[in-house]
């Protein structure tokens, strides 16, 4: 009767890991011979309490360890109050033509179509022409298959031969639960800011600049405004001229 065979013998790589997992978890010092194209090499992993940058806040990390900063950073710039008086923005944006905007994000956003979510979402995109395009969510049973209001007013706009754009504003409320009008009209809504998700900005920056004021409207009913650049910094873009693309 053959002997019992034991568990198979470990590969040298995966015993390295191993030793250099096993010493960075426990925090001692430890110089670990590891395998690379190049032929044999050695690494040492230190005492992670010992790293300068442990303890330390993100400002001090980023100095520590030559600008690069670990973990998650914010925007450098954050939501800002739009201006008062006759003050404007990016793209000569001022409050008249925002409120106007937030207005028209506000009624799409009380006729979309959320039944599963009951959350409307409303946009609104001024073209460089001066013409106000809305759209708002429309979900299906099949969930991939909804479409944001933001990109219902792109495709709105772009089926109008719009492609270039002034600034944007979304509006997003909670919907209340109550019976519904015999015409389908607008159901009550309460709710607070809404900002584009992340597929949204990115469509946005097919026909948008960074500079692009993005307006959302606060609980309070104050217009808040930030830089489309801030919402989706280093956006995809394909490399070089697009063919057919307009300029």
């Amino acid at each position: 009767m053959p002997a019992a065979r034991g568990p198979a013998p470990r590969g040298i790589q995966a015993v390295r890991r191993d030793q250099l997992r096993r010493a960075c978890w426990l925090q001692q010092p430890s110089t670990v011979r590891f395998r690379s194209r190049a032929g044999w090499a050695s690494g040492v992993c230190g005492r992670l309490a010992d790293h300068p940058a442990r303890g330390k806040s993100q400002t001090e990390r980023g100095a520590i360890l030559g600008g690069r900063t670990v973990g998650r950073t914010e925007s450098s710039v954050g939501p800002r109050f739009f201006p008062t008086g006759d003050q404007v923005v990016e793209n000569g944006i001022g409050p008249d033509e925002a409120a106007t905007l937030v207005a028209a994000a506000s009624r799409a956003a009380a006729w979309a179509y959320a039944p599963y979510s009951a959350f409307h979402v409303g946009a609104a995109l001024l073209a460089d022409s001066g013409r106000v395009y809305a759209g708002c969510n429309v979900e299906n049973a099949s969930y991939g298959l909804s479409i944001c209001a933001e990109r219902a007013a792109v495709s709105a706009a772009v089926s109008a031969g719009e492609h270039a754009f002034r600034a944007v504003a979304v509006v997003g409320h909670r919907a209340v639960r109550v019976p519904a009008p015999a015409d389908h009209g607008p159901a009550a809504i309460t709710g607070g800011e809404c900002l584009p998700c992340g597929a949204c900005r990115q469509v946005l920056t097919e026909f948008c600049h960074d500079d692009m004021p993005v307006l959302t409207e606060d609980a309070a009913g104050a217009i808040r405004w930030r830089r489309l650049g801030d919402l989706l910094p280093e956006a995809f873009r394909l490399p070089g001229p697009v063919p057919g693309k307009p300029g």
